[in-house]
């Protein structure tokens, strides 16, 4: 098994289907009554790069993967599939949202490698 799914497995799994999101894969979802969607993707990052302040080590123990998230109202959602009608019997994703975020932390650059969470394979040494 992959770092990032059992990370998911043991943390982000029993939290998102216990606030009642569905999942397919690293994907969840979960659709209000009203036809709004919330979603959450973890995307896994190629490389073992981490960020620690202002260096930036490779770490090859380490799993960096990306947390998407989305949020997709239902008249956005019909105007979409109307304007795109290949998206007409599918489910909205992050990337449709009419917010989405790459859940960046406050204080980073708008640099890629710092919008990554990391998981390790191993515990770090000291």
């Amino acid at each position: 098994m992959k770092p990032l799914d059992r990370v998911l497995r043991g943390h982000a799994r029993p939290v998102l289907a216990e606030a009642g999101f569905q999942r397919k894969g690293r994907d969840f979802w979960l659709t209000a009554a009203n036809g709004d969607v919330a979603c959450v993707e973890f995307e896994q990052r190629a490389g073992g790069t981490v960020v620690t302040g202002p260096v930036v080590r490779a770490m090859p123990d380490w799993h960096t993967f990306f947390v998407n998230i989305g949020v997709v109202p239902a008249p956005r959602w019909a105007w979409l599939c109307d304007q795109f009608p290949g998206l007409t019997g599918t489910r909205p994703d992050s990337s449709h949202g009419l917010w989405t975020s790459a859940n960046t932390w406050r204080g980073c650059s708008a640099r890629t490698w710092c919008r990554s969470w990391c998981a390790a394979s191993t515990a770090p040494s000291s």
